[in-house]
């Protein structure tokens, strides 16, 4: 009983440490003062319900494109098939393909949970693709023929929108159905996303217009149905965090949400797991289960959760900046903010000397300290860079879009750095 209440106490403590005035201040900030984009808004999610922040012309009703967060929604389409029977995870790709479609070969064939894990071996994006032009079926399929794999499937990990493309184009084809109608048949109408959807009209008078990094309007690019698994999903934060509370407890998909969020393999880049879509970060004794995404067509999208304090958060932006630092800070406040537009400021470092050494981030890579003068540089095994102090125990790499944090125990010693930046956080140990 006593260990059940010190661990209450423990979750109450994170989950309602950033106040709503702290993540409004946040917004404000990022909006406002370092223009990282024109809107931003959030969703705070636990079991009881939702609350929205928002900043700038956007609430929590307006759409926004999620991109790459989209590949949680074709895993856990993928989950609920294999949860029925009516695929399995190591069925070859080509078994839902039509006749004649050549897969590129390798040693073995390409399979369901190779697409799911980023582990087929196929590029990033088709070659041929151009935004400007149609690109269905056919033209996929003509690219396959002609296809090179990267590396063998179940090789190694490589991030592949081609891969998860494919994979939505599979499932499509099992239940007969498009991406879109399969999607609101399975999940978005039974969780009650009435806004969301694959196809959308660019005079749609609730989609917040997409900006580049500078914050220049973007043209808005209508949906591709054959890209649709990978990137095309519009979405509103109201929706996402009705998807983020039901996989937080009961609701008519909890054994596909469940399965959806099971480690199927290593990601071993960013020393992270991959479930049906989603990463699992294990940072700290917590698990962070998420995925972002950027599209061509200016926007910026969050959704994680963590399960053990039952808190899940949805972050959209409508231009091309990060804003996984935001999502993650208000998951685990310990995750520190990047200092995204903040001009370099003037700390001193007072014993730069305690920071320096190597930090083992995973058993092939780490991250070397080393001080000359009065100066912090870091490398990763090539040139080293320069650390600029923005605060005590905070750095950011000169020159680069990556923030190194010392971790420090509660006696003051340094225990760990974390190196983060766009879509990826790894932790090594101090030497």
């Amino acid at each position: 009983m006593r260990m059940t209440f010190m661990r209450l106490l423990i979750s109450l403590f994170f989950a309602l440490h950033l106040s709503a005035a702290d993540i409004a201040a946040i917004l404000r900030d990022r909006v406002e003062v370092r223009k990282a984009a024109p809107a931003i808004v959030v969703a705070v999610v636990t079991p009881e319900g939702s609350t929205f922040y928002h900043h700038g012309p956007a609430t929590e009703d307006s759409l926004f494109r999620v991109a790459s967060a989209t590949k949680v929604f074709t895993g856990l389409l993928l989950a609920g098939m294999v949860e029925r029977g009516e695929m399995a995870l190591d069925d070859p790709v080509a078994k839902y393909l039509p006749d004649g479609v050549v897969i590129p070969a390798g040693r073995r064939a390409i399979t369901l949970r190779d697409l799911a894990t980023h582990r087929s071996g196929l590029p990033s994006m088709p070659s041929d693709f151009r935004d400007d032009r149609e690109y269905g079926q056919r033209e996929l399929y003509a690219y396959l023929a002609k296809c090179r794999l990267q590396s063998e499937p179940g090789a190694q990990f490589r991030y592949s929108n081609l891969g998860m493309a494919l994979l939505g184009v599979a499932l499509s084809r099992r239940a007969n159905l498009t991406y879109e109608q399969l999607l609101a048949q399975r999940v978005t109408t039974p969780l009650g996303m009435k806004s969301s959807r694959i196809a959308v009209d660019p005079k749609e008078p609730r989609l917040a217009p997409g900006h580049d990094v500078r914050l220049r309007p973007a043209r808005f690019h209508p949906s591709i149905e054959t890209l649709a698994g990978a990137s095309e999903l519009v979405s509103s934060a109201r929706d996402l965090a009705a998807f983020l509370r039901a996989a937080l407890g009961d609701s008519p998909l909890q054994a596909a949400l469940q399965r959806s969020m099971t480690p199927l393999t290593t990601r071993d880049e960013y020393h992270a797991e991959i479930g049906y879509g989603w990463w699992l970060d294990h940072r700290r004794s917590r698990t962070f289960i998420w995925h972002g995404g950027e599209s061509r067509d200016g926007y910026k999208s969050f959704i994680g959760l963590d399960p053990e304090r039952k808190i899940g958060v949805v972050v959209l932006a409508n231009s091309r900046n990060g804003i996984e630092d935001i999502g993650m800070h208000i998951l685990d406040e310990r995750m520190k903010l990047d200092p995204f537009g903040k001009p370099e400021p003037r700390i001193a470092v007072t014993a730069p000397g305690e920071y320096a050494g190597r930090y083992q981030v995973r058993p092939d890579y780490a991250v070397t300290i080393e001080v000359k003068g009065t100066t912090l540089f870091g490398s990763g095994g090539h040139h080293p860079r320069r650390l600029i102090p923005i605060e005590r125990d905070s750095f950011v790499v000169d020159g680069m879009p990556l923030q190194i944090d010392f971790v420090r125990s509660e006696e003051g010693k340094l225990t760990s750095l974390i190196l983060h930046g766009p879509g990826q956080v790894a932790e090594g140990a101090a030497p």
